[in-house]
């Protein structure tokens, strides 16, 4: 999702920092454009069950969860039309 934001912001001519809490301004600004408030709501869910994973010692995301995830994000790159 946050390559995602990235890629669709980059096409609308504005160049993301990285910057603290930049991921989180991603998914806000990529909710924005696509006009889906669910982005922000599992795009941050999905952020958060990673750094738990990679930074607090492991969190398991199971297979229903993984597909949901997936199917989301194949949804939301159907919406920014890259």
């Amino acid at each position: 999702m946050i390559k995602l934001g990235i890629a669709l912001i980059a096409k609308k001519g504005y160049k993301v920092r990285s910057t603290a809490g930049h991921h989180i301004k991603i998914l806000e600004k990529l909710s924005q454009l696509l006009k889906d408030e669910d982005i922000v709501v599992l795009g941050n869910k999905m952020r958060q069950e990673r750094n738990a994973n990679l930074y607090d010692g492991g969190f398991f995301v199971g297979e229903k969860d993984s597909l949901e995830y997936l199917e989301f994000v194949k949804s939301t790159l159907k919406k920014t039309g890259i």
